[in-house]
């Protein structure tokens, strides 16, 4: 599929699909996602998503979309940015994806202090449709995420939504339902991890230790060891 006709095909899904507000929605967005890098580092946040309900199967999942916020913590310096966006390789929720949305967008209502997310999602362009069993878990997507030079701290990641839902996921008709955790109302936020940059300790910090180390190695040995109380 060429480059101009996927854009032309994700222009329609982004303003076309129709969302329908769901009483019992079934699929939720897996939180708890936590993942460690170095400055200057690339790293993956795997998104995935739970068929929590108490019904029944999904049986016409064919695509999903995300509002993603990366915004850091208190103290945090440097930036963390999301990058893009792959198909799990592993235990993948699509099998045989056509279309990546991965663009700037903008809230109707600030969210987290801020209106700026990124929309994001994979689907289907044809009918091939995955099946969500009860308790199932899934892989939606692989977020590439990127670490400057200077990074430092941690960064919170979040799933956001507005009303009409720009976070849904699809069934063979394009038809959308809100997640189970993540309704279409306007200025709902979930909490979905963490990114935390790290940095490696520095030359001076090593040599000190290292002074350490060897000042306390050279010290026991002057000194005799206590004998045992017999």
């Amino acid at each position: 599929m060429s480059a101009s006709f996927r854009s032309l095909i994700l222009s329609a899904a982004i303003v076309g699909f129709v969302w329908q507000p769901a009483p019992a929605t079934p699929i939720t967005i897996d939180t708890g996602k936590a993942v460690s890098m170095s400055p200057g580092a690339n790293s993956v946040v795997l998104l995935s998503a739970t068929n929590a309900n108490a019904g029944t199967s999904v049986t016409n999942f064919n695509g999903w979309t995300l509002g993603l916020q990366l915004l850091a913590q208190a103290g945090a310096t440097g930036t963390v940015t999301m990058t893009g966006i792959s198909n799990p390789v592993a235990n993948p929720a699509l099998t045989v994806p056509d279309t990546e949305t991965f663009i700037n967008a903008l809230l109707t209502t600030a969210t987290n202090g801020t209106t700026a997310y990124k929309y994001v999602g994979i689907s289907n362009v044809d009918a091939t449709t995955t099946t969500f069993a009860l308790g199932q878990s899934l892989n939606l997507a692989s977020l590439a995420v990127s670490s400057s030079s200077t990074a430092s701290g941690v960064w919170n990641l979040y799933a956001v939504n507005q009303s009409p839902s720009q976070s849904a996921w699809l069934d063979v008709t394009g038809l959308g339902t809100d997640y189970g955790n993540l309704p279409a109302i306007n200025g709902t936020s979930l909490l979905l991890g963490t990114v935390s940059v790290i940095p490696e300790p520095g030359p001076m910090l090593l040599a000190g230790l290292a002074g350490i180390v060897v000042c306390s190695v050279c010290g026991r040995r002057r000194k005799p060891c206590p004998s045992r109380a017999t």
